[in-house]
């Protein structure tokens, strides 16, 4: 019993000594594993926030690697931090350029009415930053290359005839430095490129379906694109009460598919939809011996004239204006008992005005 007991003790000594090892080994490599990642870092460690409208960062890498002619370094001996912000001033643009590497920090700021503007003077910034004589390279063979295409194209020309006559000599201005791949959209179309989702909460009126005028809450969700929209809402009419007596009480609730096309610019934005509801009447009648509770389907379609205003960098003022024609018309009666004769006490309209007005937050 004792030699087994002392076999067992050993192997599990043996086990435990293993065990020590694949932990030790665990251990440090964990620990050198950022120590390496400390001694070699990004070369550039970019936070960029900028206005809706504005160059992204995947922009402004792309500019500052154009600006550089080469690639940015995944392992260097020295990070540069830079962060960027753009945002609105009054009718302007504010840049707060803010950059560090090691001990040493810096800040800058600038304005300028355009934002691509400002965007392109903080990639340059950044990229003098980086390696101001590899910008400096870049400038250099940009401009041998313009001259070179400039002795080119002279060659190239037919000489004159002796009869023409030689008038006064024009030069050509020409751009040099680093030349971007592709031109950011002007201003005035910032506002057409952003796309997204859309969340809107509004008060809708309906004119003509009740039997009264009636006001309810709205609902919708949408995505938004530069020329056109998709939605859907969801809407509420609470109870209406016809006039005299006996009266019937009617309330609707509708759920909306849409589809919009619209012209923006950066503050407004207008432009008609055409959609499609469903949903379910709900009435019952008052004052009478027998006091019955109905309701029915309710289908329509719609279209809209839809006008928005920017309040805010992510909030608009929205609002809808349009006509609703119900595919079905249902004919709220009472049914008298002698006769058999029906009195009607409400009818909706054929077409029925809508008119809302809320807010619309752009994500």
């Amino acid at each position: 019993m004792s030699l087994r007991w002392l076999r067992a003790r050993t192997a599990l000594a043996h086990a435990f000594c293993v065990f020590l090892r694949v932990f030790a080994c665990t251990a440090l490599a964990l620990v050198w594993l950022p120590c390496t990642s400390a001694m070699a870092e990004a070369e550039l460690d970019l936070v960029w926030r900028s206005a809706p409208g504005c160059p992204d960062a995947i922009w402004a890498a792309q500019q500052i690697t154009i600006q550089l002619g080469r690639e940015l370094s995944a392992a260097a001996e020295t990070q540069l931090r830079s962060q960027v912000e753009i945002v609105h001033a009054g009718a302007r643009f504010r840049l707060t350029l803010r950059t560090s590497r090691g001990e040493i920090t810096g800040e800058r700021t600038l304005e300028d009415a355009r934002c691509e503007h400002v965007a392109e003077a903080a990639t340059l910034m950044i990229a003098l930053a980086i390696d101001e004589s590899a910008l400096r390279e870049s400038q250099a063979q940009a401009d041998k290359l313009a001259q070179a295409q400039a002795n080119a194209s002279t060659q190239a020309a037919p000489p004159p005839r002796p009869d023409q006559q030689a008038g006064p000599a024009t030069t050509t201005p020409r751009r040099t430095g680093p030349q971007h791949a592709e031109p950011w959209p002007p201003a005035r179309d910032q506002a057409r490129t952003r796309s997204g989702l859309r969340a809107r909460l509004s008060l809708l009126g309906d004119l003509g379906f009740l039997p009264s005028p009636s006001f309810g809450p709205e609902l919708a969700l949408g995505v938004h694109r530069p020329r056109f929209a998709a939605e859907m809402s969801g809407f509420w009419l609470p109870e209406r009460r016809s006039r005299g007596a006996p009266r019937v009480a009617v309330s609707l609730w509708a759920v909306a598919l849409r589809g919009c096309l619209h012209r923006s610019s950066e503050r407004w934005l207008i432009g008609g939809c055409l959609g499609a509801e469903l949903g379910r009447v709900s009435a019952h009648g008052m004052g009478l011996r027998e006091n019955l509770a109905k309701r029915a389907l309710f289908a329509a379609m719609d279209a809209l004239l839809r006008t928005r205003l920017r309040l805010a960098p992510r909030v608009w003022l929205a609002s809808d204006l349009g006509l609703s024609a119900p595919f079905f018309r249902q004919r709220f009666v009472t049914q008298n008992t002698g006769d058999q004769s029906q009195t009607t006490l409400h009818t909706p309209q054929l077409l029925t005005a809508r008119a809302s007005l809320g807010i619309e937050f752009a994500f």
